[in-house]
């Protein structure tokens, strides 16, 4: 059963990756789906690629995302626009495109002076997503409820599809790739970022994740794919 869209939006909220102590993205670099330092990865069960308008299986993905049911999937505010068309499931045996029916932004999504509950939901066409009951690695993600698992030292895991490098002009992995990160104390994150920008905030609804020995992370436009957890040995989305 799928909850009603306002109901979902205001009881779950995703936590940003801010990842303290790790490389610095370049933001004149070109924005792209993009996991530094990774490795490639099979697609965990739920992990999509979202793309605008153009060729519908040239171009490449803008942001990320995760299904939480056949035709629904969670992924960052700022990702959604009129342009955004259509979302790619793709593993080793299905490669699957799905047209874009509505987007809900979180009602008190802001993007300045910092980006605060940038959480958005997208709905998919049900007729089509219905092919999904057949894939056999389709396995829709549970968002976490135990606030006890976000504490500093916690594991934690990012995706992400694209650029494998924060510098020079690189092209877009085709494969999904994965990073093991930790969650990091948040005073020990406001500390980090500080020293970067004053703009910078950690609240209740943030979490900061880092790889140790830094030069590993998400960058640019790595945004709305998912920063996942173990819990009975399940995989829950932040």
């Amino acid at each position: 059963m799928v909850m009603g869209p306002n109901i979902m939006l205001i009881k779950y909220i995703i936590f940003f990756i801010l990842l303290s102590g790790s490389l610095s993205c370049d933001s004149r670099q070109e924005s792209n789906v993009s996991i530094v330092g990774g490795e490639e990865s099979k697609n965990p069960g739920y992990f999509v690629s979202l793309h605008i308008l153009g060729d519908r299986k040239a171009e490449r993905p803008i942001c990320g995302g995760s299904l939480i049911s056949e035709n629904v999937v969670i992924t960052a505010a700022h990702c959604l626009s009129s342009v955004l068309k259509t979302v790619r499931f793709k593993t080793e045996t299905h490669n699957l495109i799905f047209d874009v029916k509505s987007q809900i932004k979180h009602q008190d999504h802001k993007t300045l002076p910092v980006l605060v509950d940038d959480v958005g939901i997208i709905f998919l066409d049900k007729i089509q997503t219905n092919i999904l009951k057949k894939v056999e690695e389709f396995k829709p993600i549970l968002i976490n409820e135990d606030a006890g698992l976000l504490h500093g030292g916690q594991p934690a895991t990012i995706y992400g599809k694209g650029r494998i490098s924060s510098f020079g002009l690189v092209k877009a992995s085709q494969a999904l790739r994965k990073l093991e990160l930790t969650l990091t104390d948040r005073n020990i994150c406001r500390e980090s970022l500080a020293r970067v920008s004053p703009l910078y905030e950690i609240n209740r609804k943030q979490v900061c994740a880092s790889y140790k020995g830094g030069k590993k992370d998400a960058c640019l436009g790595d945004s709305g794919g998912p920063l996942v957890f173990k819990k009975d040995g399940k995989h829950v989305l932040g």
